[in-house]
């Protein structure tokens, strides 16, 4: 790692790699980490395949240091600041050109939540505790996830989490199509690091116009988003780059496995 504050960022063979390292406070996110997220990001996307984001300790994160906000209380135009500071990470995150992909163990809730919905692959611990938790405060979410959690889960399930702060784990999480994947805590790294280092070997141009295709689905109608489509694939596959992978593609050596040639008749 590069250095050893609350957030510590490196590059490891294509894969930027940012971890929040605040373990004692559970990865509780001031702005001096998000500061540090954020700048790690757009760093490192220039120069990798794909970002891993993970957290130092037995939890990912319980989301916003709540001292931070408490000292904002009677001054509007810092809290606005603060929040507008979240909101803008989780847009360095989205809009990030790579993929980004975060990995998930024990508890993941509220701003960490939030934090981790701004990815493209999320991957948590079968035991994982998710929730948004904000109600159990008193507080609404801030960080984009009133917007970010119904999208990823649908409405009735996003808001029977936000309205009630229940928590679900890390399984429960893939069946309702917020993780992608779940494994045990003790996989979960390796496990993200393989898929972030998989990632980081696929076509930059092809990953990056995926995810601008997925924004536009978020926010735009079928019709607008199918036109899109179409502009991009027309315009994606005259490239350059992509007409050599599809003619090293078509014209590359094939064989025909053991299993599936065909038997030959041995009687006589």
């Amino acid at each position: 790692m590069t250095n050893q504050l609350a957030v510590e960022t490196a590059l490891v063979d294509g894969v930027g790699h940012i971890r929040l390292n605040r373990p004692a406070v559970y990865n509780a996110l001031n702005c001096e980490m998000l500061g540090a997220i954020d700048r790690g990001v757009r760093e490192l996307a220039g120069e990798c395949g794909s970002i891993l984001i993970a957290a130092a300790g037995p939890h990912f994160s319980v989301g916003a240091d709540l001292r931070e906000v408490t000292q904002a209380i009677d001054d509007p135009g810092k809290l606005r600041s603060h929040l507008a500071q979240f909101h803008q990470v989780a847009e360095t995150i989205s809009s990030c050109a790579v993929p980004v992909v975060v990995a998930a163990q024990g508890y993941l809730l509220a701003g960490g939540l939030e934090l981790a919905l701004a990815g493209d692959i999320l991957v948590v611990a079968d035991d994982a505790l998710i929730g948004d938790q904000h109600i159990g405060v008193g507080l609404i979410p801030g960080g984009g996830g009133s917007q970010r959690l119904p999208r990823a889960i649908g409405d009735r399930r996003s808001r029977a989490l936000q309205l009630t702060g229940d928590q679900i784990s890390g399984k429960q999480a893939v069946e309702w199509g917020l993780a992608y994947v779940s494994v045990p805590a003790a996989k979960l790294l390796a496990h993200a690091m393989e898929l972030a280092s998989r990632l980081a070997t696929q076509s930059a141009d092809a990953m990056k116009l995926m995810k601008q295709l997925a924004e536009v689905a978020e926010s735009e109608s079928l019709r607008v988003g199918l036109s899109a489509e179409l502009d991009a694939v027309v315009a994606h596959v005259a490239s350059q780059e992509t007409a050599q992978q599809l003619l090293g593609f078509i014209n590359r050596p094939r064989s025909i496995p053991a299993s599936s040639a065909p038997e030959r008749d041995v009687r006589n």
